[in-house]
């Protein structure tokens, strides 16, 4: 296949922008668009790089995932969405969800919790219990599991304050 300036152009830029850190498919098309390349030049080096396994949307959702919702920053539906709006497709996300374990959200809100108390150390626990359910609510963690986890923390069992 003969490449042509363009191509090369966009080539290059592409893997400048993926140098930088790693990319949805989506999220680098809209980066070549937005330089001015054609589509269908934008066309080959997506197909490109995903050849190479540079492009990877089922991987770049398992990281995002690990770094969001395992380190307990933020629920499954909330990175769910998030993932959505970096363009990954529906499916792609289906399978990275699929490799996390069934309690993970679970334990990423007790994380957040635990976060949470120490930062708000001062606080009663009553006070502090009514500002833990909105965040939970903020971050997108289930009505019920954030209700159960607050209702019924305890500062010596849970590693809190």
């Amino acid at each position: 296949m003969s490449e042509t300036t363009g191509e090369v152009e966009a080539w290059n830029r592409a893997l400048q922008y993926l140098a930088r850190r790693s990319r949805s498919a989506a999220q680098v098309r809209e980066h070549l668009q937005r330089q001015g390349h054609p589509v269908e030049v934008v066309d080959r080096v997506i197909d490109r790089l995903r050849e190479r396994g540079w492009i990877d949307d089922v991987a770049y959702a398992r990281r995002w995932l690990e770094i969001r919702v395992e380190a307990g920053r933020t629920s499954i539906w909330r990175a769910r969405w998030e993932l959505t709006r970096q363009g990954v497709r529906g499916e792609d996300i289906d399978r990275a969800l699929a490799a996390i374990p069934r309690d993970q959200e679970k334990q990423a809100a007790i994380r957040w919790l635990r976060l949470h108390r120490r930062r708000h150390r001062n606080d009663d626990l009553t006070t502090w219990r009514a500002k833990a359910y909105r965040g939970l609510m903020q971050n997108g963690f289930d009505r019920d599991l954030a209700f159960s986890l607050v209702a019924s923390w305890d500062d010596e069992q849970m590693g809190g304050s």
